[in-house]
């Protein structure tokens, strides 16, 4: 491992969360005179430093072989699930469900939820949202003020502001 400096290595390990180097180099040093182009200039710089390079490059390895051991490692529990599943029943549920929790909580399964609402188009909206309107507004309602205007032949609620007459 490369000998940094603790602003080098601060640098590191914010921009390697974030992936911004902007951001990072703000972090690790004193860089509030600066402009955002000085800023990017230093940064720059910095992930070209061969001993920055180094150690960004190590934590990246470092996560890489932990997750191909996170998946050889679910997968081998599947493999041991549905080994046992051809000898009990009972047990393989429960392994299964615990394989698959691991590898929800890793980030190695993401659920996908689907959007089943149902699109409208605004003047469908519109035209249900005075229906209703409509209603309220002949069962005594009459909207927000309790005052309504008729038009071509339905009654519409006009919004007021107090003591400004209409909207």
């Amino acid at each position: 491992m490369p000998r940094l400096t603790a602003k080098q290595e601060r640098f590191v390990q914010e921009y390697f969360k974030t992936s911004n180097q902007r951001k990072s180099y703000q972090h690790a040093y004193d860089a509030d005179g600066m402009s955002d182009n000085a800023v990017d200039r230093e940064a720059c710089l910095l992930l070209k430093n061969p001993k920055v390079a180094q150690r960004l490059a190590e934590m990246q390895e470092r996560v890489a072989k932990k997750a191909e051991v996170t998946v050889e490692t679910i997968s081998e529990m599947l493999d041991q699930a549905f080994a046992k599943a051809a000898q009990d029943d009972k047990g393989s549920a429960a392994m299964v469900a615990a394989a698959m929790g691991k590898a929800k909580l890793h980030g190695l399964i993401v659920e996908k939820k689907e959007d089943v609402t149902q699109r409208r188009a605004a003047r469908e909206v519109e035209a249900r949202i005075a229906g209703l309107l409509n209603i309220r507004a002949e069962d005594g309602a009459g909207g927000p003020s309790g005052r309504t205007e008729a038009g071509e032949g339905q009654r519409e609620t006009v919004p007021t502001v107090s003591g400004h007459g209409t909207a």
